[in-house]
């Protein structure tokens, strides 16, 4: 008689975070009219939850990559973008259920078209 396998025990390793394709991510920030800076800034929000800097990295500056991304993950609802002049734009994400802290993305329009965040705020009250 053959001897009896047994198999080993399954182990269930916690499921690694979502991440998305760089290019897809990229992508987002293409706008040649200028307009649509919300589209970007919420690409780069949804990375920083999902912690995907890598999603996030050809949105961003180096430093505000490493200013968002050092702060823990939170959702936060978006509540636009709003022209900063010289072209920028300042887009914002509050704390769900309350109104007194929130993540300023601002944002520049490269020559190219694209849009970077530039820097990150979190301000109180």
């Amino acid at each position: 008689a053959a001897p009896a396998v047994t198999a080993a025990p399954a182990t269930t390793a916690p499921p690694a975070p979502p991440t998305s394709n760089p290019e897809d991510c990229a992508a987002a920030g293409e706008d040649p009219g200028g307009q649509q800076p919300g589209r970007p800034a919420e690409a780069v929000y949804d990375a920083f939850v999902r912690s995907d800097p890598g999603c996030a990295q050809p949105l961003m500056t180096a430093e505000a990559l490493d200013a968002l991304f050092s702060r823990p993950p939170q959702e936060r609802d978006f509540q636009g973008c709003t022209e900063t002049g010289g072209g920028g734009a300042d887009c914002v994400f509050f704390t769900p259920g309350e109104s007194t802290s929130a993540i300023h993305l601002f944002m520049e329009l490269t020559a190219e078209g694209r849009w970077v965040v530039t820097q990150v705020q979190e301000t109180e009250g």
